[in-house]
Parts: structure tokens; C-alpha cells; sequence
């Protein structure tokens, strides 16, 4: 194995240097010496130190907006799932609600319903056009048939059915001027009549005899005289009566008592 050899009085030569200058800066003859070369090394340790503390900041800075999206990300997450549930639970609410006066109007009477969700609305679609007319998720497979009542769950009638397939079907709502029912209001005289949508706003019965007395706020319901409709469902209030004195007939408008924009269940009455 080689030996190393070891030039033994250049190794002492640099202890004795090094000794030296231990000796001579603790008598402090290399002060001034140490001074210069401090005040020329000071500039280069302070660019050394403020870039190293610039990229530091500017390191931490990028983590912090990093984390600080990551937060937001998770947060706007949380908000989203939070605002989900919460029309989940608000439409099953609306859901219970409407069951629970569906129970309640069915106890005072002995009529049969199919359930059934709106799926779609033409006046939606068509704000201009006068034809309000719904698309329901039942059909002919649910015992369905056209002329057959649409009910909401206080009872009032929405429409009637028009247009029956397997499994959807188109009603008319009772705003609708293609809208008709058979009627009655509900005065001393009993006036009895057909009531049909008008402009898609309200519903109207025209051709009343001049001597039957109609008041505001009479009620005006189904009279039982149409196949597939009961007697007795109410259709509206009256909320104007038109009388010319140079005409044998008056017009009553009718005040719908339902809003027809907040439906999204509704029960479609048939007779046994």
C-alpha cells in the first residue's frame, strides 16, 4: 500500500501563519486591516441578504395566495353543496305541504286523484301568447283521459286536460281562452253559465241576464254539468261585474284563486 507523503515544513509553515495572525488580531494590530475588509465585504452581504429575503417573501407570498385559493376553492365547494341541499329540502317541504292539504281536502271528499308533476309550461316559453297550457308527467297509463279536472291541493282548479298520451299530458290552464267550464256562481240567483279564460290573465262568464244580481267577491265554482268534472270545485271569486244598460246580458270577471306561476304539483280529479 503507497504511503502519502506529508511535506512536514510546508504544514508547520502554515501553522506558524495562521498563529500569527491569531496572535496578531487579538493584540489588535490587524484591526484597520479587518476593518477595510469588512466596510469592502458589507455592500456584497447586504445584496446577498436583501435578494435572499426578497425571494423569501416572494416565495412565501406565492404560498400564501396558493393556500388562500386552495380555502376559497373548498369554501365556494361547501356553498354550492350547502345551497343544493338546501332547495332539496325546500322542495321536498313543498312536497310534504301540498300532500298534507292534498289529506286534508280529501277527508271532505270521496273524489279519486292521480298525482302528477308539471314537466313543462308554454307560457314560459311564450310570454306573449295568450294559450297557458301546461305538460303534466301522467297519461293514459294512469287512467287519464281528456276533460278530466286539474285540482291543486286547497281543491281550486287549475285546468283540464286536453291532450292525453301514454305517459305525459297536455292541459289547458283555466286562464287559458280555450279553457271552458261548466259553472255556477255562487249568488242568491245561482247563475248558472260556461266561464273561459280571457287573455291568459283571468277568466270571464259572459251572457248573464241583465236581472241576476252579481256582487264582488262571489264565488264561482264547477256545477257538475260536464262529464269527468265534479260539482262544487272552486274556479275563482268575482272581481267585476259588467253591466250595459242598453243590453239584455251583463259579463262577470273572474278572479283565478290560485298562482299559477308557484304550481309544480297538482292532482287530476276523476269520477268512478
Amino acid at each position: 500500500m503507497p504511503k502519502i507523503k506529508i511535506n512536514t515544513r510546508r504544514y508547520f509553515s502554515y501553522l506558524a501563519v495562521i498563529g500569527l495572525l491569531i496572535f496578531l488580531h487579538f493584540i489588535g494590530i490587524l484591526r484597520p486591516i479587518e476593518g477595510f475588509l469588512v466596510g469592502l465585504t458589507n455592500p456584497i452581504s447586504e445584496f446577498f441578504h436583501k435578494s435572499g429575503s426578497g425571494i423569501s417573501s416572494i416565495y412565501g407570498q406565492q404560498v400564501d395566495k396558493r393556500d388562500h385559493n386552495l380555502i376559497i376553492a373548498e369554501l365556494q365547494k361547501e356553498n354550492r353543496e350547502l345551497l343544493a341541499e338546501n332547495a332539496r329540502l325546500v322542495t321536498v317541504e313543498e312536497e310534504n305541504e301540498y300532500l298534507r292539504n292534498q289529506i286534508e281536502f280529501r277527508k271532505n271528499n270521496n273524489y279519486k286523484y292521480v298525482l302528477a308533476e308539471i314537466i313543462s309550461r308554454n307560457d314560459l316559453m311564450n310570454n306573449s301568447s295568450e294559450e297557458k297550457s301546461i305538460i303534466i308527467n301522467k297519461g293514459s297509463n294512469d287512467n287519464l283521459g281528456n276533460g278530466m279536472v286539474l285540482i291543486d291541493s286547497e281543491g281550486v282548479v287549475i285546468g283540464k286536460i286536453i291532450e292525453t298520451r301514454e305517459n305525459v299530458s297536455k292541459a289547458c290552464l283555466s286562464i287559458d281562452r280555450q279553457c271552458k267550464f261548466a259553472s255556477a256562481i255562487q249568488n242568491v240567483d245561482r247563475t248558472s253559465g260556461v266561464v273561459e279564460g280571457e287573455l291568459g290573465l283571468t277568466i270571464k262568464m259572459d251572457y248573464i241576464p241583465q236581472t241576476e244580481i252579481l256582487e264582488e267577491d262571489d264565488i264561482v265554482v264547477t256545477s257538475g254539468l260536464e262529464e269527468n268534472i265534479p260539482r262544487g270545485l272552486v274556479l275563482g271569486k268575482v272581481s267585476e261585474v259588467i253591466r250595459d244598460n242598453n243590453s239584455l246580458w251583463q259579463k262577470a270577471v273572474i278572479e283565478p284563486l290560485v298562482d299559477f306561476n308557484d304550481l309544480t304539483l297538482i292532482s287530476v280529479v276523476y269520477l268512478e
